[in-house]
Formats: structure tokens, sequence, C-alpha cells
């Protein structure tokens, strides 16, 4: 991603150490630079880029400095699958302001899924993987766990260091996909459940060997659009799934059984799930509030 200084001449950048945590203040000729990654601070839009010092050890320090533009205006997001899951999270993206459909693309093999993709998100579509890794900053891999791999080999020679990859693939770990990108691939796998298809998901992710703090932060925010999420090593994510990722399941059965006893009880069908479902809602909200 380049970036046009000259219609803002001058700016102020911030120079971190990781080592020793110190922040310096120094103005930089325009046009010097080039910036390969994002971070999101309430909402607020950072670049960040990396410069070493002149030392024998080439030590890199970070070097921040912010826009005040939205993360909508400039990160662009591409679907590797375009399922429902994918039209979840994309759609969910859009709605709350974090993406512009101008700056969504979505591929997948199947025309059905790619016109509903588009219907629900307003976004690019397309049946070509490489359209994808040639337009997106950041790239979620949606694809069946069984296509994963063709799915990266279809991209890995178009594949930029600039770029992260986002898997939403269950049971996919972070080593199986990092084999299929170049070496030092960005690389985040996320568990997210089927609530995100309203917007109440429950998410977990974990970063992959080359992922940033600041992919951590993007990841957050974005997932956060469609539910909650929360940060966890990449061991626990087996656990995420069978809690989360399959408890949808489990509560499903439980609001049908309570809606069973309503109407054995005398209560038409509709009025007995409409009020078993909304028990559950209203205790599930308890227990997040109380």
């Amino acid at each position: 991603m380049s970036l046009n200084y000259r219609r803002r001449p001058f700016r102020k950048f911030y120079f971190s150490s990781g080592q020793i945590g110190i922040l310096f203040f120094v103005w930089i000729i325009p046009g010097h630079l080039s910036f390969y990654n994002l971070i999101t601070v309430q909402d607020d839009l950072w670049f960040m880029s990396y410069q070493r010092v002149g030392d024998s050890r080439g030590k890199v320090i970070q070097m921040y400095f912010q826009y005040n533009e939205s993360m909508s205006e400039v990160l662009k997001i591409g679907f590797l699958g375009a399922g429902k899951m994918a039209t979840a999270l994309a759609s969910g993206f859009v709605a709350t302001g974090k993406l512009k459909p101008q700056n969504l693309i979505g591929s997948d093999p199947y025309p059905g899924a790619l016109k509903v993709f588009e219907e629900n998100t307003g976004g690019q579509i397309t049946d070509k993987n490489t359209d994808v890794a040639r337009d997106a900053d950041l790239i979620f891999l949606a694809v069946k766990p069984e296509k994963v791999g063709d799915a990266l080999d279809s991209i890995q020679t178009y594949w930029r260091e600039s770029q992260c990859l986002i898997s939403i693939v269950a049971g996919a770990k972070l080593e199986q996909l990092a084999a299929h990108l170049p070496a030092g691939a960005r690389i985040l796998r996320v568990m997210p459940n089927t609530p995100a298809l309203v917007g109440s998901s429950a998410s977990a992710f974990a970063l992959g060997e080359f992922a940033t703090r600041v992919d951590a932060e993007i990841t957050t925010s974005l997932l956060n659009s469609v539910g909650i999420t929360e940060e966890v090593t990449e061991h626990l994510l087996d656990a995420v799934t069978g809690l989360s990722g399959s408890g949808p399941a489990f509560v499903y059965q439980f609001i049908e059984a309570l809606s069973d006893g309503g109407v054995a009880s005398g209560l038409p069908r509709e009025l007995a799930t409409k009020l078993a479902a909304q028990t559950v809602a209203g205790a599930a909200k308890m227990v997040l509030e109380t």
C-alpha cells in the first residue's frame, strides 16, 4: 500500500523501541517511506512501518503515526470462499462501518454463493482466488477444510509481504496454513460461531508466529463488529471449537425442548418458541452483565 504525502506536507511521527519502550518525536520529509501495516485504536487508523537504526545489530524499531481517517477508507478485505459464514462476517463489517463495500471482494466457485455474498454486502465478486490476492490487504480464508491447500496454493505466487491471512476454517492449524504460503507470512486463526449470522458471534483467535499486535488489533476490531472476540493461544482453539463453536447447536436443542414443553401445556408453537428463545437470551444477558 502506498500513500500520497504531497497533500499532507508534514506529519509528526512516533518512534518506539520495542526493547526499552522510549518514544521520540521527529519530523520526517514526506515521500521517503512506505507503509504496510495497519492498526485501529478506537476506530482511528494507524499505519505502522519499520526502520533499522544504525547499530551493528541492525535492531528494528517501530514507527507509528496517525491519520484522521477510519479503517473503512483504506483497508481492503478479501474472502476466499463466499459461503454463509463469510457473508455473515463481511455484511457485519459493512453494516457497522468497519468496511466500505467498494473495499470488499469475495471469491467462490459457486455462482449461487457469490450472488448471495454480493446481495448482502455490496462487495465485488469473482470466481478467481487470484483476484482476491491481487486486491486485498487482509484475506479471510473461509473454505471447507478439505479445500484449504488448494485455495492457498492458488494465491501463493501472488502473496505480498504486506498481506495478512485470517483463517476461519475449523481444524486448520497455523502450521498447516503456513505450509502453503511464503515463509514469514502473517497468519491468524479464528474460531467464530454461527450467531455471527445475526451479529452475535462468540469468537476467539490465535496469532501465528509472524503475526503482529497490529494484526491482533485489527482482527479484534473487525470481529467485535459481529459479536465479541477474545485472543487465546492456539492450543485452546480446540476447546473453543467445542464450546462456542458447537455450543449453539446444543442451545437450539434446549430452546426446542422448552418450546415443546410449552406446546404440551397448551401454548401455540410460535409463542412457545418465542418465549423460550427470549428466556435463554435474557438469562444469557444476566450472566454476562451481573
